[in-house]
C-alpha cells in the first residue's frame, strides 16, 4: 500500500490532510505540485487541478474534507470523527461551517478595501459570535470541540485559526478577547504535536496572504516597498 499527498505550501486545506495521516500513524509520500504552472501529470490527475489530492494505489481521492473523511474509514484504528452518529452529524455541520462561513469571513478581512473594512469584520465577528456559542452549547466540555475527543472538526479549524495571526500586521486587527472559548480552543489545537509539525512560519503565511490584499495595502505591506 503506498499512500501519497500532493499539496503546495502553504496551503491550510492540505496541512488538515497532513495533520490526518500524522494522527493515525499512516505512512505517506508528499509530492509538491507547483499550481501556478501545473503539470499535464497532475491535470490528468486532479479533474480541477487543486490540491490536495490523495493516492493510495488505485483509489484517488480530492477535496481535504473529503479525503480527511476517506482516511478516517479506511484506516479506523486512530478514530478521528466520534462513535455516536448525533456527534458525527455535528462534527460535519461545522466543519462545513468552517469551509463555507468562517474561511470566507476570514478571507474578507484579507480583501476588503479600506473603505468596507469595518463591515468584514463584523461578519467576521459575528461568525466568531456563532462558533463560541457552539463550543458553549457542546454537552460534552472539553478542550476539543467534542470534549476529550480530537476530530476532524478540531484539524479543520486548527489550520484556519492558525492564518490569524496575520491579520494584525496586514490589516491592523486584533481579534477580540471577548471569544473566551473559542480563544482557549485555538491554544489548544495549536499545541497539538500533529498541528505544530505542519504549521506554517509566520513568514510563509504573510508572504502567502499578502496576495490577496487590495492593491494598495499589497504595496504597503511588502518587505521591501514595492
Amino acid at each position: 500500500m503506498t499512500v501519497q499527498l500532493y499539496r503546495k505550501e502553504p496551503c491550510l486545506f492540505c496541512e488538515r490532510c497532513r495533520i490526518s495521516l500524522l494522527e493515525k500513524s499512516i505512512p505517506f509520500e508528499e509530492i509538491t505540485v507547483d499550481v501556478r504552472n501545473k503539470p499535464d501529470w497532475f491535470l490528468a490527475l486532479s479533474p480541477n487541478g487543486k490540491v490536495p489530492v490523495l493516492k493510495r494505489d488505485d483509489c484517488v481521492v480530492f477535496d481535504s474534507a473529503v479525503i480527511n473523511e476517506y482516511l478516517d474509514e479506511a484506516f479506523p484504528e486512530i478514530p478521528l470523527m466520534p462513535s455516536h452518529p448525533g456527534e458525527r452529524a455535528r462534527v460535519r455541520f461545522w466543519i462545513n461551517f468552517a469551509n463555507s462561513r468562517l474561511h470566507t469571513s476570514y478571507m474578507n478581512i484579507l480583501r476588503t478595501p479600506p473603505e468596507s473594512f469595518d463591515d468584514a469584520v463584523v461578519r467576521f465577528e459575528a461568525d466568531l459570535t456563532t462558533l463560541d456559542r457552539a463550543l458553549e452549547d457542546c454537552a460534552k466540555p472539553g478542550p476539543y470541540f467534542n470534549g476529550d475527543e480530537f476530530t476532524l472538526a478540531d484539524i479543520t479549524f486548527a489550520t484556519t485559526f492558525d492564518r490569524f495571526a496575520v491579520f494584525p500586521i496586514l490589516r491592523g486587527y486584533d481579534m477580540p478577547r471577548t471569544f473566551a472559548r473559542v480563544l482557549a480552543w485555538m491554544d489548544v489545537v495549536a499545541d497539538r504535536p500533529s498541528v505544530a509539525a505542519t504549521r506554517p512560519t509566520l513568514e510563509a503565511n504573510l508572504a502567502n496572504c499578502r496576495r490577496y490584499l487590495p492593491d494598495a495595502l499589497r504595496v504597503e505591506s511588502s518587505p521591501c516597498g514595492a
